[in-house]
């Protein structure tokens, strides 16, 4: 999956700019930006790597409702199974190819509980060939 930044990051960013812009008169500022940007990007690039690894015990499967044909919409179910001892707050975003239409959100945030399973569904429907 590709790296993506969200929009927390971006209003953090932002916000850095505005003591930036301030540093003119105070030169201090510049480097106390530059750190805070410097953390920020480190700890992103940290949060990227520690989840790209699903904890143990828990398990998503794709799964369709029958063959893509032209016209014609098809389920996509994203099976969650929890088998670990604890609770998970999930946020899941499903990526497909570009050529499909998406009839329904592919996004879903959810708390799956401890030894449970929860599905997703959503539909996508071939244009054309």
């Amino acid at each position: 999956m590709r790296f993506v930044f969200s929009r927390l990051f971006f209003v953090l960013l932002a916000t850095g700019f505005l003591p930036l812009s301030l540093s003119w008169n105070f030169p201090a500022l510049r480097y106390a930006v530059l750190i805070y940007d410097a953390a920020l990007i480190s700890l992103a690039l940290i949060d990227y790597f520690v989840s790209r690894n699903l904890p143990e015990g828990l398990t998503i499967k794709r799964e369709f409702e029958k063959r893509f044909a032209i016209g014609d919409e098809t389920h996509v179910k994203l099976h969650i199974e929890n088998a670990s001892p604890r609770d998970f707050q999930l946020k899941i975003k499903d990526e497909f190819p570009p050529e499909l239409k998406l009839s329904a959100t592919r996004e879903a945030a959810f708390t799956i509980e401890a030894q449970t399973t929860a599905d997703f569904i959503y539909g996508l429907t071939p244009p054309r060939r």
